[in-house]
């Protein structure tokens, strides 16, 4: 299976980063904020509505609870933007061609040309927006779907499924 000229979108890059961050350690930390922003936000106003304190005391306990909830996703935008616009990352976002057959992944780019057997790859995983073929604990290569017809999405489900030391994750 050949795909030529595939290019990684900014939103690609957030569904990765987001995608990653449900499956390491960090989806502690979510959860964690989550639960002390809503504890936050439900005390602040329960203060404030008895009398306890005044609004201006327990409106910065809601502004609390309100930062605990969005620090994190909007973090992991702001930071997926500015490594999208960098021109240190260019290449990683440039467009590249891949070969896909049963003795691995053959990448293609404008400055290099690698290939990996399929036992280099940890796991697999598919999103709605990508393939994600994991090599190292926190890196992965990237097959965007975006351009991609029906049938080779398909075919590309197949190889994986075929040829990849653990099943296919699906996630999302």
């Amino acid at each position: 299976m050949e795909l030529k000229d595939l290019t990684i979108s900014q939103q690609d890059y957030l569904a990765y980063q987001q995608w990653f961050q449900r499956q390491s350690n960090i989806r502690w930390l979510r959860r964690i904020l989550l639960v002390c922003g809503l504890a936050a936000i439900g005390i602040g106003g329960w203060l404030g509505i008895t009398g306890r304190w005044v609004w201006g005391s327990a409106s910065a306990v809601i502004f609390l609870g309100v930062f605990f909830i969005v620090y994190l996703p909007l973090l992991t935008r702001v930071r997926t933007a500015r490594a999208f616009r960098s021109p240190k990352n260019a290449a990683v976002f440039s467009k590249r061609s891949f070969l896909i057959d049963d003795t691995g992944l053959t990448m293609s780019a404008s400055t290099s040309t690698s290939h990996s057997n399929w036992s280099a790859f940890l796991e697999a995983a598919e999103t709605p927006r990508l393939f994600i073929l994991m090599v190292a604990k926190s890196q992965g290569v990237l097959i965007s779907k975006a351009t991609m017809t029906d049938s080779q999405i398909q075919e590309l489900r197949t190889i994986i499924k075929a040829n990849m030391p653990k099943a296919l994750v699906r996630v999302g």
